[in-house]
């Protein structure tokens, strides 16, 4: 009940011999696949073929179409209201990552689930954002007194918002990576790059999706559903295929930076699922003492971390990946003090409980 990397590939490719696993493994399979948040993807991927797969793995496939279902109508009942309740305090409302992939439908959208929707505005536009959607039933989600300062001072977004009443978590950036971080692109160079989903609603446009996708991939320290990212940004490729998107890349990668999170992403999509990928964005543009140790790091945390994977030496991996992505994401005094203060208030909970700092959690 082990899987290997090759057969996991081989499942979006179309060439794994499902036909020959035992119930057993088909179970270890879909508890596999739901744990990355990718068995909806999976159901519709064999939609035609699943009538060959045993009855319960049917069941589970049904049930996971279901629920993907209906969070893509969530999804786009929620933007109806999100644009009209933001658009008057912010020039642009883009919808980022799974929320945009659903709104720009086709096999992009297709079994797409995710915890939340991510939304891109104007910084200055934040404060009275927030306080209309209060208004309207959204509150900020338990966070304690240093996470809140925390988000407000350094992050590209502010604390998740919830509705009250149905339950959608709400993530506001006002960039794709922590200006903190000295490498938060203009935003004015974000939304020069956008486009229009049939809707009418507004997202990034393809090479600056597939830019986003990476950064928060790579110029992250959180490796959990790295594998889902992948597939989204090869699926990105498939549909937006052209000489204009790969131009638009490099071009964005020249204006904005990332350049080293694109070309991780884009070798393992080629890698993987066998995508060409212009010379601007190979590998060989990278110093290969760079290159030979990202690439050893991130072909292990980009295959899921599950007890039915095979994968050696990824809790180091991932503990690397860690390391760097925090490392991206801020300067070094910064770091070391927000170090510093989550291991102490962890360890003074440890000791005295989790009371001790309950009375400055916000929303308690």
């Amino acid at each position: 009940m082990i899987f290997s990397a090759d057969f996991l590939h081989g499942i979006w490719l179309k060439q794994a011999q499902l036909s020959s696993l035992s119930n057993r493994e088909w179970e270890a399979l879909v508890l596999l696949l739901r744990s990355e948040m990718l068995l909806a993807r999976f159901a519709y991927w064999y939609e035609d073929e699943s009538e060959g797969f045993p009855a319960f793995v049917q069941a589970h496939l049904g049930n996971a179409k279901t629920l993907a279902t209906r969070q893509a109508k969530q999804v786009e009942i929620e933007a109806r209201m999100l644009v009209p309740l933001c658009s008057q305090f912010s020039q642009h409302i883009l919808f980022l990552k799974g929320a945009a992939y659903t709104l720009l439908g086709s096999q992009l959208a297709k079994g797409r689930v995710y915890s939340d929707i991510d939304i891109l505005v104007d910084k200055d536009a934040l404060l009275s954002i927030e306080k209309r959607l209060g208004f309207k039933g959204w509150i900020a989600k338990p966070v304690n007194n240093y996470d809140e300062a925390y988000y407000r001072k350094w992050m590209h977004e502010i604390p998740p918002l919830i509705h009250s009443n149905r339950g959608t978590v709400l993530d506001i950036h006002h960039n794709i990576v922590p200006p903190v971080s000295g490498k938060a692109p203009p935003s004015a160079i974000l939304t020069e790059h956008t486009m229009q989903s049939q809707g009418g609603f507004e997202t990034l446009s393809p090479a600056a999706l597939v830019l986003h996708s990476s950064v928060h991939l790579f110029f992250n320290e959180d490796q959990d559903k790295g594998y889902r990212d992948l597939i989204d940004i090869w699926l990105l490729i498939q549909r937006f295929d052209s000489q204009e998107f790969w131009t638009e890349l490099v071009r964005l990668t020249d204006c904005v930076g990332f350049k080293t999170d694109v070309i991780l992403a884009l070798y393992f999509v080629s890698q993987f699922f066998d995508v060409g990928v212009p010379k601007a964005l190979q590998p060989n543009t990278l110093p290969k003492a760079k290159w030979w140790l990202l690439k050893n790091i991130y072909s292990k945390t980009v295959l899921p971390s599950h007890p039915y994977m095979q994968c050696k030496y990824q809790g180091i991996a991932i503990t690397l990946a860690w390391a760097r992505g925090h490392w991206c994401k801020m300067p070094i005094p910064i770091l070391l003090y927000h170090f510093l203060v989550k291991g102490s208030r962890k360890l003074i909970e440890k000791l005295f409980g989790d009371h001790v700092f309950k009375n400055s959690q916000s929303g308690s």
